[in-house]
């Protein structure tokens, strides 16, 4: 990855956790608002719904480029579109718990904990996953050789 790439990165990464506060807030105010008679696990599904169908658009549209100049800036922008859609999310029913989660205006870092968290988690068991693959089958192979005689 070029600096030049990693700029961009960077810049992603402060996107995503540059958010107004009572934008998101007044957000779920008007979703409360708008289905009162929803409890607080049918207005999360509502809100990752609703986000799904955002990410979706926008992963349509930084996938179109074919150009592989254009392609590699889409895919960052959209790595940062999704993962400011995921912030501002986990921000949402960070507020559905609790109602002044962001009253004190600093910027939420611990919301990139369960994003990036699970990500991590899962690349962590798709990789034992390969090894432990892996390894089983050399233990195959080293019983049939036994077996075979040939060790």
């Amino acid at each position: 990855m070029t600096n030049a790439d990693e700029g961009l990165m960077e810049k992603a990464l402060n996107l995503a956790l540059s958010f107004d506060h009572e934008e998101i807030a007044g957000d779920v105010r008007a979703q409360r608002a708008k289905y009162p008679s929803d409890d607080r696990d049918k207005l999360i599904e509502r809100l990752i719904s609703r986000t799904r169908w955002k990410g979706a658009a926008v992963g349509f549209g930084t996938g179109l480029p074919a150009n592989p100049w254009v392609m590699v800036p889409a895919a960052i922008a959209d790595a940062g579109a999704v993962l400011r859609m995921e912030v501002t999310l986990a921000a949402r029913i960070a507020l559905l718990f609790d109602p002044d989660y962001l009253a004190d205006g600093e910027t939420p870092y611990e919301l990139m904990v369960p994003i990036m968290g699970g990500r991590l988690m899962s690349e962590f068991t798709r990789e034992f996953g390969i090894r432990g693959g892996m390894g089983g089958r050399s233990a195959t192979r080293l019983v049939d050789a036994h077996r075979r005689g040939e060790l």
